[in-house]
């Protein structure tokens, strides 16, 4: 508003990118196996860099279904450690984890992954895995 007049200048359009956050991306989940039989698991963490001590796949035959919140920790669900190798240490993210883990008893388990990353639980989708 220049002495009462006002001025305008050409619209220009702003792009507002979202703010990187820590996923956890199950890769290639594995969907049947026999009891007892190994079966592999590899998981993704991306996002900014972080130091993390803690990683795991996690499961059990009872589903907690939807987005589980970063409050929400392990202890409020269904499930336990599945996938211990990466429990303990200090890994750098973003990187790819792969572990090995037997699971004896048939049935169907659900399972995601699972990492504290800045006080934080970050979880994956869950996913299920016939066990026959």
């Amino acid at each position: 508003l220049i002495d009462g007049k006002h001025y305008w200048t050409g619209e220009r359009p702003l792009v507002v990118k979202a703010k990187p956050r820590h996923e956890i991306k199950i890769v290639e989940p594995p969907g049947r196996i026999s009891p007892g039989e190994n079966v592999t698991f590899t998981w993704d963490i991306v996002g900014p860099s972080a130091t993390i001590g803690f990683t795991a796949v996690v499961g059990g035959k009872e589903s907690k279904p939807g987005r589980l919140e970063s409050s929400v920790d392990l202890t409020a669900t269904p499930y336990t450690i599945l996938v211990s190798d990466f429990i303990s240490g200090t890994y750098a993210v973003p990187l790819r984890f792969v572990g090995n883990t037997k699971i004896p008893d048939a049935g169907v388990y659900y399972f995601r992954g699972l990492a504290f990353i800045n006080g934080k639980n970050i979880w994956s989708d869950e996913y299920s895995l016939t066990v026959q």
